[in-house]
């Protein structure tokens, strides 16, 4: 039981940092995320863990190769067609990384005949700067911290559920308050990918009290057990709030004092060990826009475009 006070109490800190003192915690039911049902991946594999590399269908036929070079340009079509969409539906922050509902479906559309390509460009490094263009979660959601966060506290239950208006999940209730704020918006939601580091960058905005960058630096290696070489082992090492307002209050978060960062890693290991490590895939990825999704949330989508 301490464990759990332990592990809710640090948790708090790092999500507390981003917002004002003065900040209230409001609920409401308008954003609440919903939780895929737990399950532990020795006794379950997602379906997005399992592997997408499907033996492709034969496009050549001696009897009619005519049929054959139309279903590559069909399929050429399709693809590029889906990137055209994305780019000019997914407006990255200057939407609030959503789309309009009228646009909603068709982005949904455009996802899913990128992810059933039968062209296999997950196989493009996936190293480089990243921008978000497109969530279905709250952008925030980007960093694998959160998912170890839900992985963390899996199976713990809301105390207090306020007349039933939070999630069950703890870590949903706890997301739930913080989603609905409604002073606080996010700005810039960036990934920074090298050989063997993601380092995740969500700028959270507080109206009455300036800004924070929340950053976690995680490193990652490819699933050994992954034909595809798309699935990545994910272990978040430490989290920083930089240029922030509210962080020199707290030092144990304050780079200046704590150079090295708060230790991620060992927190959440002290509390529910292996809860750091969470498992990434990349759905599509042609080296300018790529998809990804994380376990925690296999429904959970988050499209990115490299800058150049």
């Amino acid at each position: 039981m301490m464990s759990l006070f332990v592990s809710v109490a640090v948790v708090l800190c790092l999500l507390l940092s981003l917002l004002s003192e003065t900040v209230q915690g409001l609920v409401s039911t308008s954003k609440i995320c919903g939780l895929s049902a737990a399950r532990r991946r020795d006794e379950i594999t997602p379906p997005f863990v399992r592997s997408h590399a499907t033996p492709p269908i034969a496009l050549y036929s001696a009897s009619d190769s005519t049929w054959a070079d139309q279903t590559v340009k069909d399929e050429r079509t399709v693809e590029e067609n889906a990137v055209e969409g994305l780019k000019r539906l997914a407006r990255g922050q200057d939407a609030k990384y959503t789309v309009p509902t009228k646009d909603l479906l068709e982005v949904q559309g455009y996802i899913i005949d990128l992810e059933k390509s039968r062209k296999k460009p997950v196989n493009a490094s996936i190293e480089g700067e990243w921008d978000l263009m497109y969530t279905n979660e709250d952008p925030t959601r980007s960093s694998p911290f959160f998912s170890a966060f839900r992985k963390n506290f899996r199976g713990y239950k809301t105390p207090f559920r306020f007349f039933n208006r939070l999630p069950t999940e703890l870590s949903e209730a706890i997301f739930a308050i913080t989603d609905s704020i409604p002073i606080k918006s996010v700005g810039s939601v960036k990934q920074y990918i090298s050989e063997d580091e993601i380092k995740s960058e969500v700028r959270v905005i507080v109206q009455v009290a300036g800004s924070s960058l929340m950053t976690t630096t995680s490193s990652y290696k490819p699933e050994k057990y992954d034909t595809g070489s798309n699935l990545y082992e994910v272990t978040v090492r430490k989290t920083e709030v930089l240029d922030s307002t509210v962080a020199k209050f707290l030092p144990f978060m304050d780079p200046s004092s704590n150079p090295n960062g708060f230790p991620t890693l060992g927190a959440l290991e002290v509390t529910n060990p292996g809860s750091s490590t969470v498992y990434m895939r990349t759905t599509y990825n042609d080296g300018d826009i790529r998809i990804s999704r994380y376990a925690e949330t296999p429904d959970g989508v988050f499209v990115y475009k490299r800058v150049a």
